[in-house]
């Protein structure tokens, strides 16, 4: 989907499913990633109809759009103007990316453009990790790519991907490499990263005595992390009335 501008090529739906927008849309308040349900799809007017016990049908004409319930409740008042849909409701239409268009060689010098249009959403669950924690569980498939992928890189990738689930009842691995690849293998393959790793390990450490003393000198309304942070508890506690002459507000 990255490089489709998030539109992908099949986009499963049913009545109920737990989808996400992906990409954002001119309508007020619908942006990437805000998550909706499936309540009624408009079929084209051209659309066959639906062979009686079908377990699941392949349209021949693009929807005319997707009725969505946005999940959040905040979305509950709104409503987009000119569409008559009850209010935390709304239509996503099919929607053309510029990031989409590609070009391919039908025959010898000859080339066709192609642009994606696609309803933009996908299922809610199914998303790549990326900088975010997988709290709803995560298939990690490790087995490295057969293309030309460096040895740091994949090391790299093991750690990120086994880093996103936060706990082991929520990780379903497939592929798992031999133990070499965890035990010093990033730090073989990818000297560079481990430095660079380890220089924000030290700057964090020598930079957290003057980040203790510019909160005490804002004064902040503190809550218990921070206050568990700078041990503002029994000597602590005392120790920050001396420099503030204020005790702290949990």
């Amino acid at each position: 989907m990255t490089k489709t501008g998030y539109l992908i090529g099949m986009c499963p739906l049913f009545l109920g499913m737990e989808v996400r927008i992906t990409c954002i849309l001119p309508e007020p308040l619908l942006t990437r990633e805000l998550p909706c349900i499936v309540r009624r799809i408009e079929l084209h007017p051209k659309e066959p109809p639906t062979p009686p016990g079908a377990a699941c049908v392949v349209l021949q004409y693009q929807p005319l759009g997707v009725l969505m319930e946005v999940a959040d409740k905040d979305y509950g008042q709104f409503r987009v103007p000119g569409d008559d849909v009850p209010k935390g409701h709304f239509y996503v239409r099919p929607v053309f990316n510029k990031q989409s268009a590609w070009v391919f060689e039908v025959v010898p010098k000859q080339k066709l453009r192609r642009v994606r249009k696609q309803v933009p959403l996908a299922p809610q669950r199914a998303l790549t990790h990326f900088g975010i924690a997988a709290r709803s569980g995560l298939v990690a498939f490790l087995n490295q790519p057969p293309w030309m992928m460096k040895d740091g890189d994949y090391g790299l990738a093991l750690y990120v991907m086994l880093s996103r689930a936060t706990t082991l009842s929520d990780l379903w691995l497939i592929g798992v490499p031999e133990r070499p690849y965890f035990e010093g293998f990033l730090h073989e393959r990818n000297k560079t990263l481990v430095d660079r790793m380890r220089l924000f390990e030290r700057l964090s450490v020598e930079s957290e005595p003057a980040a203790e003393k510019y909160i005490q000198k804002l004064d902040w309304r503190q809550n218990a992390y921070v206050n568990r942070t700078l041990g503002v508890s029994g000597v602590g506690q005392a120790k920050r009335r001396r420099l503030t002459g204020k005790t702290a507000v949990a």
